[in-house]
């Protein structure tokens, strides 16, 4: 089974319906993400001792049922590879928001990757904040303007930076100002 063809859910339930391995299909698509995938996209991909883990823990998963058939019925996403920003927790990987100055290792994921995981879902890295949150379309810069037109935000300040950024007045939200404030200038240090 070629494993670059597999890029739906569909595909990768055909894939263990006609009997491949998670096994092999996982460390074949890892080994490709090493070799063909943009540096500056990873801040951190699972090497094959960790990928064997969460093999392992798959495993322990699909042995509740009686068979692989009945696992794969009950884990909607057995064996299907999942990457998060950086910003979210994932256990075993370093948090760094693309910031040394940020970074832990988190004692748990947070519930999304819980959920993915219980689902049978595996994750094989984690990618930069910066280059998955850069605008890909023209017209998703216009969101803070959006947001002013739907009373949202306050249209003066919905104008900053070319419609590209939205600052709260300070009468709308005093909490989250406050916090936004202290989180950017933290930004200085990366």
């Amino acid at each position: 089974m070629n494993e670059a063809r597999l890029l739906t859910l569909a595909d990768w339930h055909a894939a263990y319906a006609a009997g491949a391995s998670a096994d092999d299909l996982l460390h074949r698509r890892l080994r490709r993400l090493m070799l063909q995938s943009p540096p500056a996209l990873w801040i951190a991909l699972a090497d094959a001792s960790a990928l064997d883990a969460q093999l392992v823990a798959l495993a322990r998963l699909a042995a509740a049922y009686p068979n692989r058939e009945a696992a794969q019925r009950a884990l909607p996403l057995y064996g299907v590879p999942f990457a998060v920003k950086d910003n979210i927790d994932v256990a075993g990987f370093e948090t760094t928001a693309a910031c040394a100055a940020f970074a832990y290792r988190p004692a748990r994921s947070a519930a999304v990757v819980a959920r993915l995981v219980e689902a049978g879902a595996v994750c094989l890295g984690k990618t930069s904040p910066r280059i998955a949150a850069r605008p890909c379309h023209s017209h998703e810069r216009s969101a803070p303007r959006r947001l002013a037109r739907e009373g949202l935000a306050d249209r003066a300040h919905a104008r900053s930076a070319r419609g590209r950024s939205l600052r709260l007045p300070a009468s709308q939200a005093p909490a989250q100002r406050a916090f936004a404030s202290a989180t950017w200038a933290r930004w200085g240090a990366c």
